[in-house]
């Protein structure tokens, strides 16, 4: 997990697995929330990343855009991080991308990754 986050994440979630830096982090529930938050916004782009799989693959034959679509989540954290690192400054990049403030914002709410609204990270993308 060091070498995925440079070290300063306490957890990190590759759907369908969290990675916890400790064991005192993990049985924290605001962190537990927070990264149920991100698998199901991980699923959420899975799932449209399999349609445009089977599109493309269908009508197109190209079946090679496997491992694109299987990392389209992590593409879209990052082309969004890149974004907010040339608006915001490297201080405050991470905590702009939209996949984040919607996890931050809602953390406290227990259950909040159940009812959550299907692709509610939307509404935190400004770009």
């Amino acid at each position: 997990m060091l070498i995925l986050t440079f070290g300063w994440a306490r957890a990190i979630t590759l759907w369908p697995f969290v990675i916890f830096k400790n064991k005192s982090v993990s049985v924290n529930p605001t962190t537990l929330s927070h990264e149920a938050i991100h698998c199901m916004q991980q699923i959420e782009i899975l799932f449209v990343a399999v349609l445009i799989y089977l599109f493309i693959g269908i009508f197109a034959g190209l079946w090679t855009w496997t491992l694109f679509i299987l990392l389209l989540f992590y593409v879209l954290y990052f082309v969004e991080w890149l974004i907010k690192m040339i608006k915001y400054g490297s201080s405050l990049a991470y905590e702009n991308i939209s996949f984040e403030r919607e996890a931050y914002d809602n953390s406290n709410i227990t259950e909040y990754w159940k009812q959550r609204p299907v692709f509610g990270w939307i509404k935190y993308l400004v770009l």
